[in-house]
């Protein structure tokens, strides 16, 4: 006789908080955490107050604190006129939704170019497959990414809280022809689970933007299963204010001749980071992991992502590019594992810097470990600064300093922008990006 759901939750809820009590919050000892710091977490409460989620009548959601009133979030007003391209307006918070979709999303009753409000029913009746019987997503308890203790202080939580407003089950059947966005503000425990059977296709986009009035410690997880010949382009944008840590774990298995692409934006704040453990456990299985860091003032982003090639013919690429100015840090560690098994394996790695003031600081670790021969690989990083003769010839032809110092810092991040699969975040991340930095970014459509 099995467990009753409730029983098993506070299990799980149970087990986690033990296994963060265990494990506590990384330290710089350890090999993957050397330049990131959370002396400023220590002592944080495990069980620290919660925001609630209060929902406005267009199905959207505000952050509500203490007596319920619903709170205005101050980084949405102040997002640029083309984030309202998106379907989110001024003061209206992001939350995320749970849904099964299946083809063109005609069925669940929304534009699926807009956000996703939240608490969505799911829309099969095979919810079961995807939930276990009770709108939880399956698999949640554990995942694969080596950041134990973050990922157990969201397990406790998520468990704990147990509601619509923090977990998102997604689960891809056919083909969807528009990305299917989540929105994650408050909830600073959130987990989002996706599945894409065999076949299927998706652009997912996460982004995690938070205000001056959210909870300063955001730790979601995402857990990302795909099927036989699946493919998957998923980006994930973490901004925030200066004061927030935003610590974001994504752990992925890839099937057979399957394809995930990774699209990693850093956009802002104290301390964040993105942990990706990308496991290619399929013969022919693919990934590709693009990112980009923008970081001014004293803001510090870290970037590691792992990829494990365990079966045949798989292939890996990773490209990401950091822009530091002001007092700002960068950490990319690409750590790139190739199993006894996986014959015929291809891996390629290329991390680049470029700081943009004087107390900037870059640093970057391409990483190979490699049990077979018959493999290709390679890896390969680069810091440096604006080339001072491209200056002087754009300054030369008539451009002031400023306008020839942002076509460069465009140019040097245009690569990783132009590949962003939906074309109005992209847009959206454009003016971001040129407003932290003063870039000019080049419109060129997503490929």
């Amino acid at each position: 006789m099995s467990t009753p759901l409730p029983a098993r939750i506070d299990a799980l809820a149970a087990d986690a908080r033990a296994a963060f009590l265990r494990h506590g919050w990384p330290r710089q000892r350890e090999e993957s955490w050397r330049y990131t710091s959370l002396r400023h977490l220590r002592g944080d409460e495990l069980a620290a107050p919660r925001r609630a989620l209060t929902a406005t009548t267009d199905g959207s959601a505000a952050a509500a604190v203490g007596d319920g009133a619903a709170q205005p979030r101050p980084e949405v007003a102040a997002l640029p006129a083309s984030f309202a391209g998106l379907g989110v307006g001024p003061g209206q918070a992001l939350a995320l939704d749970a849904a099964l979709v299946e083809g063109r999303l005609q069925q669940l009753g929304a534009d699926s170019g807009a956000w996703r409000g939240l608490g969505s029913a799911l829309a099969d009746a095979d919810a079961d497959a995807a939930t276990d019987g009770a709108g939880l997503p399956v698999g949640l308890a554990g995942t694969t990414a080596s950041d134990q203790g973050a990922v157990a202080r969201n397990t406790a939580l998520f468990f704990d809280a147990c509601t619509a407003d923090r977990g998102a089950a997604v689960r891809v059947r056919g083909r969807l022809e528009a990305p299917l966005r989540l929105g994650v503000g408050a909830a600073a425990d959130a987990r989002v689970a996706i599945t894409l059977d065999a076949g299927a296709e998706a652009v997912i986009v996460e982004l995690h933007a938070v205000g001056e009035g959210d909870s300063t410690l955001h730790v979601p997880v995402t857990e990302v299963r795909l099927g036989v010949g699946a493919r998957l382009r998923h980006v994930v944008v973490l901004c925030g204010a200066p004061a927030t840590t935003q610590l974001h774990t994504a752990a992925v298995e890839v099937g057979p001749s399957a394809r995930y692409e990774l699209h990693a934006l850093l956009l802002g704040g104290h301390t964040t980071r993105l942990h990706s453990d990308v496991q290619l456990v399929g013969d022919g299985a693919e990934c590709a992991i693009n990112g980009l860091i923008a970081a001014k003032g004293h803001d510090h982003a870290d970037l590691h992502a792992e990829i494990t090639h365990r079966g045949r013919h798989t292939e890996s690429r990773q490209l990401v590019k950091c822009l530091c100015d002001d007092a700002a840090t960068s950490v990319v560690r690409g750590l790139v594992r190739i199993e006894k098994g996986a014959r015929h394996a291809a891996a390629r790695q290329l991390l680049r810097n470029l700081l943009l003031a004087p107390k900037a600081k870059a640093f970057s670790k391409p990483h190979l470990e490699i049990e077979n021969e018959e493999v290709r690989a390679q890896h390969g990083a680069t810091t440096g600064e604006l080339d001072a003769g491209q200056l002087f010839y754009l300054t030369a032809r008539g451009l002031t300093p400023d306008a020839a110092r942002a076509l460069l810092i465009g140019a040097f991040a245009q690569e990783v922008l132009a590949a962003l699969p939906d074309p109005a975040l992209a847009a959206w991340v454009r003016a971001l990006f040129a407003s932290r930095l003063g870039a000019q970014a080049m419109a060129t459509d997503a490929q």
